[in-house]
C-alpha cells in the first residue's frame, strides 16, 4: 500500500535478514523514504519495527498483511 510520507509516496517494505551486514545497510537506506518492517532472527540495530522469526514458521508471518 502506497501512502504519503513527508510529502512523497511511501511503501511498506518487508526486509528479510535485516540484522545481517547487507540487511542493516538496506534498512537504513530505505527507512528515510519508506516504512520498513524487518524480519530477522535477532532485533536489528535502531528503532525499526521488526518481526522476530523465520519463514519456516507460518505463525511468525501471521501478523503481516502481505504476502497472502
Amino acid at each position: 500500500m502506497r501512502r504519503e510520507k513527508e510529502g512523497k509516496m511511501s511503501m511498506n517494505i518487508l526486509i528479510t535478514g535485516a540484522s545481517g551486514f547487507i540487511g542493516t545497510a538496506l534498512v537504513k537506506y530505505l527507512a528515510d523514504k519508506h516504512t520498513v518492517i524487518c524480519l530477522s532472527r535477532q532485533a536489528p540495530e535502531g528503532a525499526f519495527k521488526y518481526v522476530q522469526g523465520s519463514f519456516d514458521s507460518v505463525k511468525d508471518l501471521s501478523g503481516l498483511d502481505y504476502p497472502r
